[in-house]
């Protein structure tokens, strides 16, 4: 199964049912006057194409990358302006992808990845640039944007063999990393950001594509670790997920073993429980489209029934739990990308129809909700941040990452911080919550305040060795110098925070130096008669709790005589 990047939208209050037979009209952003619950061709692509990437950028208009037109794998890029219908062509990538993951940073780029390699799209410039390889190179896995603004890709193949990687893709350094692996061992499988920030990811291939599984596992980035949750109710693999506006995670439809399946149920993370609910009208078994409308419900379209694309579409409704048809496409697709416009509408694009013919014809979905009192929810991005202590030993911290408002209202985008700081040395789990006035979100990061602020010697006692016996005297190194201050510390004693790092004497040395240890230092009481005194000069650094050190020095004297003490 192709990788399926489901982007999910926030709707508004539900306006009719959607069904073929209503002839309600509303104007759109950009479109003409249409009917819903209906899906109307728009513009063709230049370019046939199945199994390729599509993702909605921050403007509005809609990037498609990539996949196959009759056997060659494509490099080839498209831009669709929902304003005028039309498509133009974009920048080539670098590299010809089949079955690539296409993601939204929330810098407006695009990352685009398959086979072990990535680029990233800028729309500023419509330019493709070369960006981290991924640690191994696999095929069929997913990807998922996290709410810090990375990317993880998990599970597909490696290879012929079935594999648990997890890697994490930073868009600030543009490197990717490996991260915990699963539980097990998954292709063929869905994954789905939860409110929380965690992943869901949830049946598939385990070993071959003859052992699926229904079990599931979620990835917690902030501390990365997996754990395993409530199997589905069935083994499932190449079905369809989709995040509810109520936090709950719906996967539907696909294969259960040796058969498809139209069957539907619901994930609580709240309870850790699948619940049944009704099942679509129609079986679909692979390559079908799973869309979350600004109403909150879900609409599934085309994909392959036992023997044949589909044409048909449906509505899940979750304050029902049922699913009603809607229109259906003007043509049967599977292995299509989809995604949902600005203006609340759904875009199609490409896949294969009957007979496999590749298509690169496009078709618009107006659902039933009533327009203009639609509410995209804001999208909260965290990053982690370490940042010094100041004077007080504490610091603030901004832990924003580019949270943004796709549709910039109902009222300006307010960012808040919970604790909101200051903060003390140390680790500190933040959450930042992002709110439009009608809708929020949030996501987590980690404040980590350091001392990095030298600590200050202190000065020397002056210690003097007497009477000029010949004999050695243990000298410590707090016996020679005052303890240090430090900015977050008070007093850091030298016994304990200090290192000699050399001894010299300004007489020649015959053995007259021996360090005991790394605070202690044996000095001979001895001087050179024709002198007028001798000089031990003690060097050390001395360290703070956070690792920030201070080289310093104290002087232990031989005098001449004693009226020189």
């Amino acid at each position: 199964m192709r990788n399926a990047v489901l982007l999910a939208f926030v709707g508004l209050a539900c306006g009719p049912t959607g069904s073929p037979e209503l002839t309600t009209q509303w104007r759109a952003q950009g479109s003409a006057t249409a009917e819903c619950g209906v899906w109307t061709l728009t513009g063709s692509m230049a370019t046939r194409r199945h199994a390729h990437a599509m993702a909605r950028l921050l403007d509005g208009r809609v990037l498609v990358a990539g996949g196959a037109d009759d056997g060659n794998v494509l490099a080839s890029s498209e831009l669709y302006d929902p304003a005028t219908g039309l498509w133009t062509p974009a920048a080539s990538m670098g590299t010809a992808r089949y079955q690539p993951a296409g993601s939204l940073l929330p810098d407006g780029k695009v990352l685009v990845s398959s086979n072990g390699t990535a680029e990233l799209y800028d729309p500023a410039t419509n330019s493709w640039s070369v960006t981290g390889n991924l640690p191994t190179s696999r095929f069929q896995e997913t990807t998922t944007v996290l709410t810090s603004g990375n990317v993880l890709s998990v599970g597909g193949y490696l290879g012929n063999v079935v594999v648990a990687n997890a890697e994490e893709y930073d868009p600030g350094t543009g490197v990717w990393h490996s991260v915990e692996p699963m539980t097990a061992p998954r292709t063929s499988h869905a994954a789905t950001l939860l409110q929380s920030g965690k992943v869901l990811v949830t049946g598939g291939f385990v070993y071959s594509d003859v052992e699926p599984t229904s079990s599931t596992e979620i990835f917690d980035p902030v501390i990365n670790l997996w754990s395993q949750a409530a199997s589905m109710s069935r083994v499932r693999t190449r079905h369809g997920a989709a995040l509810l506006l109520d936090g709950r995670a719906l996967v539907t439809g696909g294969r259960s073993g040796g058969e498809y399946t139209a069957t539907t149920e619901v994930y609580d993370p709240a309870s850790n429980t699948w619940s049944p609910v009704g099942s679509m009208s129609v079986i679909r078994g692979e390559f079908f489209e799973v869309n979350r409308l600004k109403s909150g419900k879900v609409l599934v379209s085309g994909g392959w029934a036992p023997d044949q694309p589909i044409a048909a579409a449906e509505l899940f409704d979750p304050a029902t739990g049922t699913w009603a048809p809607t229109g259906a496409m003007s043509t049967p697709r599977q292995d299509a990308a989809s995604v949902v416009l600005q203006d609340g509408r759904g875009l199609v694009a490409g896949g294969l129809t009957t007979q496999r013919a590749i298509l690169s014809s496009a078709e618009i979905y107006t659902p039933c909700d009533t327009p203009g009192d639609e509410n995209e929810p804001p999208v909260a991005v965290c990053v982690d941040q370490v940042v010094p202590a100041g004077p007080t030993c504490s610091a603030t911290a901004n832990i924003d990452n580019g949270s943004y408002d796709p549709d910039s209202g109902p009222a300006p985008l307010v960012l808040t911080q919970d604790p909101a700081g200051p903060y003390g040395l140390g680790d500190h789990l933040v959450t930042l919550t992002a709110s439009d006035g009608a809708a929020t979100a949030s996501c987590q990061a980690t404040v980590i305040v350091v001392d990095d602020t030298p600590p200050v010697a202190g000065a020397s006692k002056g210690l003097v060795l007497w009477p000029p016996n010949h004999r050695f005297r243990r000298v410590s190194i707090s016996g020679c110098a005052q303890d240090a201050t430090d900015n977050c510390a008070s007093t850091l004693s030298l016994e304990d925070h200090a290192q000699i790092t050399s001894v010299t004497s300004d007489e020649p040395d015959d053995g007259d130096i021996v360090l005991v240890g790394p605070t202690a230092v044996d000095l001979r009481a001895e001087r050179d008669g024709a002198s007028d005194g001798r000089a031990y000069t003690i060097y050390y650094t001395v360290t703070d709790l956070s690792g920030s050190s201070t080289a310093a020095s104290c002087t232990v004297s031989v005098p001449h005589d004693q009226s020189a003490q």
